[in-house]
């Protein structure tokens, strides 16, 4: 059995891992931004009352979305010592 604790400390100790991943996240944050909108334009809810409602709201999904799957590697990278070890922050 594989312990996928090391497995994912070690990958996220390696720099460029840790680059390629956040440009990936921020590609997706961007993409979901981006699937807000269309849905809501393909669905025929482009109101012209809602039209910026709905763009804040595509733009709040993708940042969050992508900044919380960023903090585990950025977490891990920058902190790696303490994960190193295995006892976490």
């Amino acid at each position: 059995m594989k312990d996928l604790y090391s497995v994912v400390v070690r990958a996220f100790s390696n720099p460029l891992i840790v680059f390629g991943y956040t440009v990936v996240m921020v590609l997706l944050g961007s993409h979901l931004r981006h699937g807000v909108w269309s849905a809501f334009q393909s669905l025929g809810l482009n109101h012209p009352r809602y039209v910026p409602i709905i763009y804040v709201g595509g733009i709040v999904l993708g940042m969050v979305l992508a900044i919380g799957f960023l903090l585990i590697p950025l977490i891990i990278f920058t902190f790696n010592e303490q994960f190193a070890v295995g006892g976490g922050i």
